[in-house]
């Protein structure tokens, strides 16, 4: 299962400067499937596994030559999470599978599982330590996602 691959990912992250939670709810009907905090900022991250060609573009991330609503809903999700954390948060769509394409849809980052360690590993660091830890200790307070 893509979820399984992707928590599997994210639990090579060092935890002294990570934290990961997993199925998240934060708002009703809606759920963060990885909301990870580190160094480099918050990321919501969305994985999917698409049967067929994923091709990513500055518009749209399309599945068999068709735009799907991807990048509306990864970016949606996203604001909500700032709502609640008061930080910057990146989207991400980690795919299980082949992406095509030059460029990321604007608004959001599309990589495989296989390379999303390597990519959160490679951001520049933007938070300091005590804010790292104190977005931890939100994330980690289900009381934060109260709906």
């Amino acid at each position: 299962m893509t979820i399984d691959l992707t928590a599997k990912v994210l639990s090579e992250l060092d935890p002294r400067h990570w934290t990961v939670r997993h199925d998240v709810t934060i708002a009703p009907n809606v759920n963060v499937k990885h909301l990870v905090v580190g160094p480099p900022g918050v990321f919501a991250i969305d994985s999917r596994f698409r049967a067929g060609e994923v091709f990513v573009d500055r518009a749209a991330v399309w599945v068999n030559g068709q735009a799907t609503d991807l990048v509306d809903r990864a970016v949606g999700v996203a604001q909500l999470v700032y709502g609640k954390l008061r930080s910057w948060v990146t989207p991400v769509l980690a795919v299980d599978g082949d992406v095509r394409g030059e460029d990321d849809p604007e608004g959001l980052v599309v990589v495989t599982i296989d390379r999303l360690f390597r990519f959160l590993q490679s951001e520049s660091p933007r938070l300091p330590r005590h804010a790292v830890e104190r977005i931890s200790r939100l994330i980690a307070d289900d009381h934060t996602w109260d709906i």
